[in-house]
């Protein structure tokens, strides 16, 4: 029997817990007694006593090293018996194993389904955690062993036997997986005819990609330890300081990924390649110039076998590095056919020929399993990362921002202006934006930390904007000394805020009283924040309610929804609605016409004719409102702006009103 193991040195055990791998080393053994089996298990059982007690890894990692270099040293080959799901936990243990001479390994991966593993898990005297069988599972789906990470071969165990699934083979069939190396070893000659690049090493090509999905997914990395020291600190689980970005970024990576990624050396000469092919830059103007071709990276070192993988052919790695460029400036463009075709078409126009099959197993096998595409295909298009945008859409918002932070003068909107303006000038995408669109209404009431005192609640949006989407409870007053109607609380007074809108001249908070459920707007300049309660009510709470004031206001004049919280509930009552609405009839003049036919959307519940039968004011505006919209300021300001050209006609509250106003001004 053991001359049939003769050709291999060591065997690699692939698998999550419970899928059989100690069953199988066993059966291995009792084929050729020479081999050793090194097991973390019973190493974690030697240290700590207990083969559940993980302890440090680096503690069992020497054990593992002695042990292997022990049997090496003896001429025996090993059974290498541990979970090993995750890749550059296989690839750096066997750059080490092949440091002590044991430089071939047979990968067996037990590819045993979950809830056989599950099963198996429940019959062992040392139990693992579902949860951690069902992580190591997916790990392995979306990481297969692939022979480029050090093996000679990777034979998958596992197969369909009269519909019953059988994972470990018999002595005959393992003896023939083995016999059959020599062929695989020749098969592997193929790779001896690939174009070779600077990539063409699977853990070389594995940090390229880290690096490019770190890169989309945390922009600016490389000086977040200067611009964001608090997101760094969340993604390092600590603070430190980093003399160059390429430091910073080995360290993002050894902590996201493994320590087999933070080389700084090859970083560098990751970071140059992808700026020098636009993959880290937008300083191109590749929608204008002709298509660009990649830059072929120099191979260099001795050439392995071992080591080569699907990509490691020129052909094919620049087919995918092309196609990841094309998605980052072409974000969910589309033309007809779906996503796929419009991505192929893109790629063809800008000179590369490809297949939709090779860039469908691109997509599948690379972009997504690297988190350079997040989600899934839509039909609306693929995008990488946090890139969803062109060129062309950044200055279109850029231009937005400006005009809002500009115009409406909230301090949230102008940080973000000024943050993005820096990024855009950073990325050198664009300039200032020219203000193509302005929006004429502004803010005319106290802005300035030198206006308002520090528990104002426009000094604190950001704080009220948490507050918000958590459904705190405020304790709220209203400022002294300032305009207020007869009906406004004075005092303090808890609410539930939900919602901050412009209009008009200031900014409003639209809130809830806990006291009756008032729904009101109240202007930030005026509200000031006595203390949050604890217990926030949540989001789905403050969904509900923020539906209900917004039926509210679509539903009235203006932004003046009452003081009657019985109306409101009135209104807000599908049923009841009619009870607490008037009709609102207004005729303008024939002059006056025109414009009031533009405002078909002045008000939701609204009708527009030319049927008065007077000569004078031939133009009929009939509006259906909720009774509170009467005493509505806005509502009688806005009829007033029209002077002799408009007539009240019903309700007869409001024409009174109207005619009070008018007499009174006269008689100043």
């Amino acid at each position: 029997m053991s001359s049939s193991f003769a050709p291999l040195r060591s065997h690699f055990l692939i698998g999550p817990a419970g899928s059989g791998k100690s069953t199988f080393a066993t059966r291995l053994v009792q084929a050729n007694p020479a081999l050793v089996v090194v097991s973390t298990d019973d190493i974690r059982q030697d240290l700590y006593g207990d083969a559940t007690i993980q302890g440090l890894w680096a503690e069992v990692e020497q054990a593992v090293i002695v042990r292997v270099q022990a049997a090496i040293q003896s001429g025996r080959p090993v059974i290498y018996d541990a979970t090993n799901i995750k890749r550059p936990w296989r690839m750096q243990l066997i750059e080490k194993f092949s440091s002590l001479g044991a430089t071939s390994w047979l990968a067996w991966y037990l590819k045993t389904p979950l809830e056989t593993c599950l099963y198996q898990n429940t019959q062992r005297d040392r139990q693992v955690p579902p949860q951690v069988i069902r992580r190591h599972f997916k790990e392995l789906e979306t990481f297969a062993p692939n022979p480029a990470e050090g093996f000679i071969n990777v034979v998958t165990l596992g197969k369909t036997v009269q519909n019953q699934f059988v994972i470990l083979p018999e002595l005959p069939e393992i003896q023939q997986e083995i016999a059959r190396l020599s062929t695989t070893i020749q098969r592997a000659n193929r790779y001896a005819q690939q174009t070779r690049h600077g990539y063409s090493r699977l853990k070389d090509f594995e940090r390229l990609l880290f690096l490019l999905a770190l890169v989309l997914h945390h922009p600016g990395a490389g000086n977040l330890h200067e611009t964001h020291p608090e997101q760094l600190h969340h993604l390092l689980g600590h603070t430190e300081f980093f003399l160059t970005a390429e430091e910073e970024i080995a360290a993002l990576l050894s902590k996201l990924h493994h320590p087999l990624y933070a080389d700084t050396a090859a970083l560098t000469q990751d970071l140059q390649w992808l700026r020098e092919n636009a993959l880290l830059t937008t300083d191109v103007q590749d929608l204008q110039q002709p298509y660009k071709k990649l830059q072929q990276p120099p191979f260099t070192g001795e050439a392995d076998v071992r080591t080569a993988h699907s990509y490691g052919d020129w052909e094919a790695f620049e087919r995918l590095l092309t196609t990841l460029r094309y998605i980052l400036y072409h974000p969910l463009g589309l033309e007809e056919g779906g996503a796929l075709v419009a991505l192929v078409q893109g790629l063809t126009k800008d000179g590369l020929h490809v297949h939709p099959d090779s860039v469908r197993r691109d997509i599948g096998e690379v972009l997504k399993p690297y988190d350079l595409l997040r989600g899934r295909m839509f039909k609306q298009g693929y995008y990488a990362g946090t890139a969803i945008f062109s060129r062309e859409e950044l200055q279109n918002i850029h231009a937005v921002l400006y005009s809002q932070a500009q115009s409406l003068k909230n301090p949230l909107d102008q940080a973000i202006y000024e943050q993005y303006t820096q990024k855009m000038q950073q990325a050198q995408i664009g300039e200032a934006p020219y203000p193509v669109r302005a929006i004429a209404n502004r803010i005319i009431v106290p802005t300035s930390s030198e206006d308002l005192p520090s528990d104002s609640l426009y000094r604190n949006l950001e704080q009220l904007e948490r507050y918000i989407t958590t459904g705190t409870l405020l304790h709220l007053s209203l400022k002294q000394n300032v305009g207020t109607w007869p009906k406004d609380r004075k005092g303090l007074f808890s609410a539930w805020p939900l919602q901050i809108v412009f209009h008009n001249i200031a900014w409003y908070l639209g809130y809830e009283h806990k006291e009756d459920g008032l729904f009101r707007y109240g202007r930030l300049d005026r509200l000031f924040l006595a203390q949050p309660l604890p217990q926030p009510r949540g989001i789905d709470l403050q969904r509900r309610s923020l539906k209900r004031i917004d039926t509210l206001l679509k539903g009235s004049a203006f932004l003046f929804l009452g003081d009657d919280p019985r109306q409101q509930q009135l209104f807000l009552n599908t049923k009841t609605r009619s009870t607490v609405q008037v009709v609102v009839e207004l005729w303008f003049t024939k002059a006056l016409s025109q414009f009031i036919q533009e405002g078909t959307k002045r008000f939701t519940q609204q009708k527009l004719d030319f049927n008065t039968g007077n000569t004078r004011f031939p133009c009929r505006l009939v509006a259906t409102l909720p009774i509170w919209s009467i005493e509505d300021i806005d509502l009688q300001r806005w009829i007033l702006g029209y002077g002799d050209q408009v007539n009240v006609i019903q309700p007869q509250s409001l024409a009174e009103k109207i005619q009070h106003i008018i007499k009174s001004m006269r008689a100043l």
